[in-house]
């Protein structure tokens, strides 16, 4: 994340305060600047300065030149704990934060479609994993809804899902999208077309999406606009069901290019579809998070993998990082 010129200007402000304090604290122990300035590995001059600035912005006389050297007032008598305390707990904490990063490994935690997990994961995985060998996973599995949710309640850091739902305090960044194709079993008169349009399935036994879906509408406008009539012989969305039903129903089905591909079995062919039905994958995110450079890789490698594929019905968008 980039901070602003402010931020960063805040930032340097509060370092500098601590370095006050440091100064501060080893005047204080060790009763000499000189001596302040060996324990902390710099000059007196700079002790000095330290030492001045505390006074200034904290509007309180800390110390009193006699004799050619300073001596501490009452008020710096005073604040003296408060100091202690508040470096202490700065050194606590570092420890703990130190603690922390040995002693947990880092994981990535993922979602995406039960399609996607069972036929691509295990292959990117695999790439992954040569290049970060320390990294573990959480994988799930649902919806783009479930898995909105789970990123917002911090239990997912990322997903990858055909057309999410733009939702607040998530960020969707387009990957790819797939043109829909037909899936036809082998013999089928169909199958010896080189693409296929609205006209040819009349009459014919479909597989379609569920009438809840979105899909389902877009295929209802691409009949209707050839005045195609059809009814659903088998409704999923399940795009393993519906290569086992092409396959044994002698049914004729539909899904992304992506999906038929990694679902790809023998005995069916699949065909270019003459429509603008597609399904745009997006990667899902926290909004206020940056993705780390582990998972930036294995984003990258997701979409190399899809890349492979060289399928003309998948188009892949360039990635900023």
């Amino acid at each position: 994340m980039v901070m602003s010129q402010d931020e960063s200007a805040d930032k340097q402000k509060i370092y500098r305060r601590l370095q006050y304090l440091e100064a501060f604290q080893a005047m204080m122990d060790t009763g000499s600047v000189s001596e302040a300035a060996r324990r902390l590995g710099t000059s007196q001059p700079t002790v000095s300065r330290m030492l001045a600035k505390l006074e200034e912005v904290s509007g309180v006389s800390l110390f009193i030149r006699s004799g050619g050297r300073l001596c501490v007032t009452s008020e710096a008598l005073r604040v003296k704990e408060e100091v202690d305390q508040v470096l202490t707990n700065l050194e606590r904490l570092e420890f703990v934060f130190n603690t922390l990063s040995r002693s947990m490994p880092k994981r990535l935690r993922f979602g995406t479609s039960t399609t996607l997990a069972d036929s691509m994961l295990p292959k990117v995985l695999s790439r992954f994993s040569k290049e970060h060998p320390d990294i573990g996973y959480y994988l799930a599995t649902g919806t783009g809804g479930a898995m909105n949710q789970a990123i917002l309640e911090n239990k997912l850091d990322l997903a990858i899902i055909a057309s999410p739902v733009a939702q607040s305090a998530v960020s969707l960044v387009p990957l790819f999208e797939a043109d829909y194709v037909c899936v036809i079993p082998e013999g089928h008169p169909l199958a010896e077309k080189e693409f296929l349009e609205a006209k040819d399935f009349k009459n014919q036994k479909l597989i379609l999406p569920p009438k809840s879906s979105p899909k389902r509408h877009e295929f209802q406008r691409f009949f209707a606009k050839d005045k195609v009539y059809t009814t659903a012989f088998v409704e999923t969305s399940l795009v393993n069901v519906l290569m086992e039903m092409v396959c044994e129903t002698r049914c004729i089905g539909f899904a992304n290019a992506l999906m038929a591909q990694v679902s790809m079995r023998e005995g069916v062919v699949i065909r270019p579809l003459k429509s603008e039905i597609k399904s745009y994958f997006s990667l899902i995110k926290s909004d206020v998070a940056e993705l780390s450079g582990y998972q930036q890789t294995f984003v990258r490698l997701f979409c190399d993998y899809v890349r492979e594929l060289d399928d003309d019905a998948i188009k892949i968008h360039e990635l900023d990082f």
